[in-house]
């Protein structure tokens, strides 16, 4: 079926839209939708949108110029929205059902501005870097629309989520599908030589939309940053500044000062006024502005003091292009017959940032359970996880393997129907190349169980299964870290930039403050947990690496106030 709405501009309605519907045409309420049998009306009340979902039907019937009313479902929920399912019967010559999904945001993730520049991040990935995205139908981002909601409506997607695949994956089927992501994130790391600087993708201005085809640089233009519902949901942050930087540190500063200001203005400046955590709740003893004041400038002084590239040495490291900060294997789905990707999904939380910083792993290959005190020693970034070495076998499933699978779609775009898959697990060749940075040893056979002794008998057995679930996670870790540096490799295949000298360790800092400032204190806090003093240095490095300098290991960070804050700001080492 063919749309009729401009993709690139806001869909707006018609006048008398609402004769469309009759009493003999009923359409559901949003809370016969909603509402289950086993739901309160309590429990209805936490999950309601407070939308119409007659207009929001129409919104398909607009796009499509179609005057049959379609049916609508509920399909699934996440944690930041809904998904209906809106099918139209017989609509085609082929006499085939068509499905549209329709996404609807939770309130407290509707964002002012994100939905354009989700939608322009999405078109512009699948049109101008071919990378497979849900083609977008229409959408509207006014809070004050017929709908009650910001919506966006788009390509039903098929396929089957990879996480659900990957614990059954032979070692050289995560080979191969890693080397299919691999080629999916050299497109996302293309450069946009057409921007200059950092944050959202937005439409062109409203003149020039109509004259640009979607496959055209001209349609899109970079804008100010918007951050998705992950760095809001807890901020209470509803503005956010307007402008873009042309350098990466100006960035970061811009979002620190526009952190700082929002709190103080919120909560004041009394230095013992409580900043609440996590909508009220707290992290332990509650924070003070004292605190958040003594941790905002230890914070602006790692940003001040970061190691980043020689941009006149390395200006291609700075090349702007798409970030996905949420890659993982739950946002996308894949081809049931070619495991190949079929969708990316859920742009919320995609950015335009300088190559280096498009160096994320996909979490899934990042396990980081039972890592302990280690992982809070370098800030506990999941995306950054410790590597760790072992002489622990590669895990190979039985072959073949055969698992029925439901069609996620349901759960991530909307599908009323699951449906089954056979997985062939046969492997086709050896990948040990994949592994060959690894030390000897890593493909010794497992150890065998000892023999019983009476001093095994007196053991306690929760004790044991504690033990063997840390030796498990010990395992895991040893295989994710050889998976990504098989990862790194595929990436340098496609892009000799991910081969750049020390890439992979000089890029972590700059990650960390980028990740800092994008979600706010409630993320940054915990990493800098300190007693309410000021002004204070910092001085236990062993806890809070975070506040030594990468360059030197020499502690640089300081409160605001302290004499050698002035000396060590202007110790700034690059690449």
């Amino acid at each position: 079926m063919r749309y009729t709405t401009q993709p690139n501009t806001p869909q707006t309605f018609p006048s008398g839209w609402e004769e469309t519907f009759t009493a003999s045409s009923p359409t559901p309420t949003e809370k016969q939708l909603i509402q289950t049998p086993s739901m309160s009306d309590e429990d209805y009340e936490h999950f309601r949108l407070d939308i119409d979902t007659r207009a929001l039907v129409y919104t398909a019937m607009h796009a499509f110029d179609m005057p049959a009313i379609p049916d609508i479902a509920n399909s699934s929920s996440g944690s930041f929205h809904r998904i209906f399912c809106i099918t139209f019967h017989h609509p085609t010559s082929e006499g085939l059902e068509f499905n549209v999904t329709a996404w609807v945001p939770l309130p407290h993730a509707r964002i002012p501005g994100r939905v354009e520049t989700t939608v322009a991040m999405m078109s512009f990935a699948c049109h101008l870097r071919g990378i497979p995205t849900p083609e977008i139908y229409a959408w509207n981002a006014e809070t004050g629309n017929l709908v009650g909601a910001l919506y966006i409506l788009m390509e039903w997607a098929e396929g089957t989520a990879p996480w659900l695949l990957w614990e059954d994956y032979t070692k050289t089927e995560k080979v191969q599908f890693l080397g299919e992501l691999a080629n999916h994130h050299g497109k996302f790391a293309e450069p946009i030589h057409t921007f200059e600087g950092f944050g959202s993708i937005y439409f062109a201005k409203e003149d020039d939309a109509h004259h640009h085809s979607l496959q055209d640089i001209g349609a899109y233009r970079l804008g100010p940053f918007i951050p998705g519902p992950i760095a809001t949901h807890s901020r209470g942050i509803s503005k956010w500044p307007q402008s873009t930087s042309p350098s990466l540190r100006g960035f970061w500063i811009q979002l620190w000062e526009h952190e700082v200001k929002c709190i103080t203005d919120v909560h004041g400046v009394e230095r013992s006024a409580i900043v609440p955590e996590k909508g009220g709740q707290t992290l332990g003893d509650p924070a003070t502005i004292s605190e958040f004041l003594d941790v905002a400038a230890a914070l602006r002084v790692l940003i001040d003091n970061c190691a980043l590239p020689d941009p006149e040495q390395h200006p291609s490291l700075y090349a702007p292009c798409l970030v996905p900060t949420d890659y993982a294997f739950r946002n996308m789905l894949i081809d049931r017959e070619t495991h190949k990707v079929s969708q990316f999904l859920d742009w919320d939380d995609a950015y335009v940032l300088p190559f280096f910083l498009c160096s994320y792993y996909p979490e899934d290959i990042c396990h980081t359970d039972g890592v302990g005190s280690d992982g809070w020693d370098t800030g506990c970034f999941r995306f950054l996880p410790l590597n760790e070495e072992g002489d622990v076998p590669d895990e190979e499933s039985p072959s073949p393997v055969t698992k029925n699978v439901p069609d996620l779609s349901a759960d991530k775009m909307g599908n009323p129907e699951d449906e089954a898959k056979e997985h062939d697990a046969d492997s086709e060749e050896d990948e040990d190349s994949f592994v060959e940075a690894e030390e000897d040893g890593n493909e010794s056979e497992p150890e065998s169980a000892e023999e019983p002794s009476e001093d095994n008998e007196s053991v306690n057995p929760s004790t044991n299964a504690e033990d063997k679930e840390n030796e498990e996670d010990h395992r895991q870790r040893v295989r994710d870290t050889r998976l990504r540096r098989g990862y790194e490799r595929l990436l340098a295949e496609h892009d000799p930039r991910f081969a750049s000298d020390g890439f992979w360790t000089k890029r972590e800092d700059p990650m960390k403050i980028n990740h800092l400032v994008m979600q706010g204190f409630d993320f940054i806090h915990p990493r800098f947990r300190l007693p309410c003093q000021t002004p204070r240095l910092f001085t236990d490095f062993a806890k809070y690496p975070l506040v030594i300098c990468p360059s030197t290991s020499t502690p640089v960070v300081f409160a605001a106030e302290h004499p050698s804050a002035a000396a060590v700001h202007e110790e700034v080492v690059t690449w």
